[in-house]
């Protein structure tokens, strides 16, 4: 017999010879309780613990998990309550709109999308969505908008944007 440590717990136990390599813990507890994570929880900021199969566990309790979906309700509601106080009718109709001022067309590429208007998306030059003014919103083909979120593209609009924000700053 040939005594090791258990990983776990730290305690001594005695294993036979051709265990030697394999054992690592000193009994079925301490083996399933290997891996176990502390987590906080997301609604009261406790700690406690969890296995590592459950990664997607966010709260300590039902209790928790209840408080802190009624709090996202709440907000949801606030967002529409401001959205339904700026006196807009949605997204869909501001689209609608600026396609018809902006003669369906993406600002990046140039292309025309006449009939096809589906595949032209709003952005918001500010990145606030609650900005729904039209001086805020970009139309751009989807693959454009893409690539703008990624990096790869500048929008235009945002270029005369950055430009009257330096302008008064190089005057001076």
């Amino acid at each position: 017999m040939i005594d090791k440590i258990c990983e776990n717990c730290g305690k001594d136990f005695r294993v036979k010879k051709y265990r030697e390599k394999t054992a690592r813990f000193c009994s079925k507890p301490c083996h399933l309780h290997r891996n176990l994570r502390q987590v906080s929880c997301s609604g009261c900021a406790k700690k406690f613990v969890t296995s590592p199969s459950r990664t997607k566990k966010k709260w300590c309790s039902q209790e928790c998990r209840t408080i802190s979906a009624m709090t996202l309700r709440e907000r949801r509601r606030q967002n529409r309550q401001i959205r339904q106080a700026s006196g807009r009718r949605g997204m869909r109709h501001s689209k609608n709109r600026i396609i018809i001022q902006r003669s369906a067309s993406c600002e990046v590429c140039h292309k025309s999308f006449l009939g096809i208007e589906y595949v032209l998306d709003l952005h918001h030059i500010d990145k606030n969505l609650l900005n729904n003014s039209d001086e805020n919103f970009a139309l751009v083909c989807c693959i454009c908008h893409r690539k703008i979120h990624k990096g790869d593209a500048v929008c235009p609009s945002k270029k005369v944007l950055q430009d009257q924000l330096f302008l008064p700053i190089l005057e001076k």
